[in-house]
């Protein structure tokens, strides 16, 4: 593990050029020596030691190595590995030796560890979250420092996050979503009612365990309510950008509405698969959140109701007094959409009746029982041989469709029609021999006879000769159907196989085969419909996609090239002239409107929002419009580069007005050696700067000031090692008061340095305490020179680059002129005393 933090350390110490490749080895090649000798030194050590490093330098490398390569152990806690890191420190899988149990443990970044407002705040919220238990809450466990870490063990959540599932499983469903919904609102309520503010919520702190749970992570990023307004702005930022309220993200004080911002974008995400406000750029992101309105959920397809959609959409609201004020409102509105969505439950519909009759079996030769008579109502006596009654009335049983009961029923039907038969026959016998002894009968029944004999000749004639006509009518058909093939495959054309064909109806317009040369007339006409649609249809594709592209005109003129040939339907020209119409229509409307926008863009002077406005009448005007607006555009570009090179000029007179304010500024700064706030100034000057120029400044004072922090860390090393030497010194105050003793030391807190003099006092000694800003420079400067000589150019450069910037030009032309003799030519530093002289006397 030691290797792994020296290779890593060195090679950050190389790629920001704080080491070459030769110092590299030869602190490599020193370690390895000492580890010879059964020393163990590290190449951090090495560095500063052999004076490659300062150690501020070493030091901030040796934070950044921490933060990079996870420690085996920390305090009672075994190191497993990395699941997690945020913008406050990193979250490892680890095991609690103690209980043998698994957990999360949240390890502070390094680069907080100095920060001793920090690590309180720290210290006091994971306090506070070890106070919290709620179902939907991870428990906080344990906190505290151990070997040089601060940590906070929490409960291990086996499973995944919120972010994970939607991106593994796609978007929530909306009672999914109303689930996620209420127990996030339930466990940030509890986090409130106990006076804390998440400030990190997001679907990475969202955690969804295998068993379903769903909990709330990062507890330790939270803060006190009543703190919110008094932290720094650096604190309130702490959030992740996606997700955070614009309020957060402007420094101003956050509230339980700002947790609803940041629970509606988590929403928002889960219902959509995206957050609210994507961008190439953290700025980019960070102003939508100020500045647009979200699009909403439903309209990037996401499944919701209007009520669940609006829910998302107020929590997403700019201003906090339009928003969802709490978790605890955040909830009752979320009640009200689950009982929008509440369906009735629906009624039980009755048991459908059968299509088949509930038939049930009765033998023909039984009866049924009659039940007791009731009371009062005596039962009727039965004659003999009746069946008995049921003394009620009631439907018959439907026989049963029993082969037994149908073949019975069959016979009876058969023995009565059997007896009707043979009484009609024995009546027909008798009325026949009362005719034969009836002679008028016998006459009238022989002229019957013979009409009969006539109608039957008339009918056999009048059947051969529709036998005749139907056949003659069958071959006609038959012939039609035989050249109809023949008919369609001679003509060479449509147009003429329809002339054909009507040629066919002609000869038989009634006969069989007439259906026939219909239909076939029926299809020739559709596929020929069919064939001008397709034509057509290819024209109105193209004019689609010109309009599409905003070419309105050239979809126009597109549409009015359709070959006559195409248009014989009349219900396509029709369709056509419609569209030709609706797009000239349109023309004029859009020309119409944008005309106003152009004007209201040139009263404003928004060039870019004129030139796109021209553009777009360019690409779908007629040419009259287009020429004019191609004028327009010429005209609007030339105010546009006049407008760019006055805000040029402007920007750049101002960046350097702005400059030779911090210039100002160092003098001050410079003359109580204050580097780090020179530092400080500078860098927030410099991230609002465009001027190359400035920036360019700008770095060389960040290389400068830098310079003079290792000159202040030479004279602090020279003091400290005279502790060991007893060598007598003597501190010269700004106050004139000199104090003569040994040095002690010094102890460093922050920004603030306190020197420790070993004095003799009362026939003993006693250790007085001087902070550094109070020893004047005569004491730090010879500090300076004693380590590396007065004329040594670790001496003199930093000092004329300090008198550069304390403006006393004379005193830091002289100390470069020492550089000079002794071999170094400062030629940086005399272009920045130049510059500096220029700024001040303007």
């Amino acid at each position: 593990m030691a290797q792994d933090r020296d290779k890593l350390f060195l090679k950050l110490a190389l790629s920001n050029k704080l080491l070459t490749s030769e110092q590299a080895e030869k602190i490599l090649g020193a370690q390895e020596e000492r580890r010879e000798l059964g020393i163990e030194r590290s190449v951090s050590e090495l560095a500063v030691e052999r004076g490659f490093l300062t150690e501020a330098q070493a030091g901030q490398i040796d934070r950044t190595v921490r933060d990079l390569s996870p420690p085996e152990r920390i305090g009672g806690f075994e190191v497993m590995e990395e699941v997690g890191k945020g913008t406050v420190g990193t979250v490892y899988r680890a095991r609690q030796v103690s209980l043998d149990k698994i957990v999360a443990l949240k390890v502070l970044h390094q680069k907080h560890s100095s920060d001793a407002g920090f690590i309180e705040q720290f210290e006091r919220e994971a306090r506070a979250a070890g106070k919290i238990n709620h179902p939907h809450v991870v428990q906080a466990i344990d906190a505290g420092e151990a070997d040089g870490y601060h940590y906070l063990a929490m409960q291990f959540i086996e499973g995944g996050s919120l972010r994970k599932r939607v991106q593994e499983r796609g978007p929530y469903r909306e009672s999914e979503l109303i689930e996620l919904a209420r127990a996030i609102a339930q466990g940030l309520a509890n986090a409130h009612d106990h006076g804390m503010l998440h400030r990190d919520l997001k679907p990475d702190n969202i955690l969804l365990g295998d068993n379903g749970e769903i909990k709330i992570a990062d507890l330790g990023l939270a803060m006190p309510v009543d703190d919110a307004d008094l932290m720094s702005i650096e604190h309130q930022r702490m959030g992740t950008p996606f997700y955070m309220s614009p309020e957060q993200i402007q420094g101003r004080g956050l509230s339980q509405a700002s947790e609803i911002y940041s629970l509606g974008a988590t929403l928002y995400f889960a219902a959509t698969g995206k957050p609210p406000f994507t961008g190439s750029s953290l700025k980019e992101i960070l102003k939508k959140h100020v500045q647009q309105e979200p699009v909403s959920p439903r309209e990037l397809g996401a499944k919701l109701s209007d009520a669940f959609d609006q829910l998302i959409l107020d929590c997403l609201a700019k201003s906090p007094d339009r928003r969802v004020g709490s978790a605890k409102q955040f909830l009752e509105r979320l009640g009200e959409v689950q009982k929008a969505l509440a369906v009735p439950a629906t009624p039980a519909r009755p048991a459908p009746r059968s299509r088949k009759p509930n038939i049930q079996a009765r033998p023909a030769a039984t009866t049924k029982s009659a039940p007791p008579a009731k009371p009062g109502r005596p039962m009727p006596p039965r004659r003999p041989g009746a069946p008995a009654s049921t003394g009620r009335s009631e439907p018959l049983a439907v026989p049963s469709r029993t082969s037994s009961s149908f073949s019975s029923r069959r016979k009876n039907v058969f023995t009565m029609i059997g007896g009707v038969v043979g009484v009609l026959i024995a009546v027909i016998f008798l009325l026949m021999a009362a005719k034969r002894n009836n002679p008028a009968e016998q006459q009238q029944q022989a002229e019957v006879e013979q009409q009969e004999t006539d109608a039957g000749i008339i009918r056999k004639t009048i059947d051969a000769r529709l036998t005749t006509w139907v056949n003659d009518r069958k071959n006609k058909a038959e012939q039609i159907r035989e050249r109809l093939p023949r008919l369609e495959s001679s003509a060479s054309n449509d147009r003429l196989r329809l002339d054909a064909l009507f040629e066919a109806l002609k000869s038989d317009p009634s006969g069989d085969a007439a259906p026939a040369v219909l239909a076939r007339i029926d299809a020739i006409r559709s596929r020929a419909k069919g064939q001008l649609r397709e034509g057509v249809q290819e024209y109105f594709d193209t004019a689609e996609k010109l309009t599409g592209e905003g070419r309105y005109f050239d979809a126009l003129m597109h549409l009015d090239q359709i070959p006559n040939r195409l248009m014989t339907d009349p219900a396509l020209r029709d369709e056509v002239e419609g569209k030709i119409t609706e797009l000239s229509s349109r023309i004029d409307m859009e020309y119409s409107s944008d005309q106003e926008e152009l004007k209201q863009a040139l009263k404003g002077k928004d060039y870019d929002r004129a030139i796109a406005v021209l553009n777009k009448v360019i690409k779908y005007g007629d040419e009259l419009k287009v020429r004019e607006a191609q004028t327009q555009l010429i005209q609007v570009e030339k105010d546009k580069a006049t407008l760019a090179r006055s805000e040029a000029a402007r920007r750049v007179e101002e960046e350097n007005r702005r400059y030779r304010e911090l210039v100002a500024q160092y003098k001050e700064l410079a003359d109580a050696r204050n580097f780090t706030e020179c530092i400080s100034r500078a860098v927030s000057l410099q991230a609002e700067i465009t001027t190359q120029p400035v920036i360019d400044a700008i770095e060389a004072d960040l290389t400068a000031f830098q310079m003079l922090d290792s000159f202040m860390n030479d004279a602090l090393t020279w003091y400290d090692e005279q502790q060991s030497k007893g060598t007598p010194i003597t501190l010269e105050l700004k106050n004139e008061d000199k104090i003569v003793g040994k040095s002690a030391g010094f102890e460093r807190e922050g920004d603030k340095v306190t020197l420790k003099i070993q004095v003799e006092r009362g026939g003993g000694t006693a250790v007085q305490f001087f902070e550094l800003d109070d020893v004047n420079d005569a004491t730090v400067f010879s500090f300076v020179e004693q380590k590396h000589g007065p004329r040594a150019p670790q001496f003199v450069v930093p000092l004329g680059v300090l008198f550069t910037y304390r403006q006393r030009f004379d005193i830091a032309t002289k100390h470069f002129e020492l550089a000079q003799e002794n071999g170094v030519a400062p030629t940086q530093w005399l272009e920045k005393l130049e510059q500096i002289r220029r700024n001040s006397a303007s």
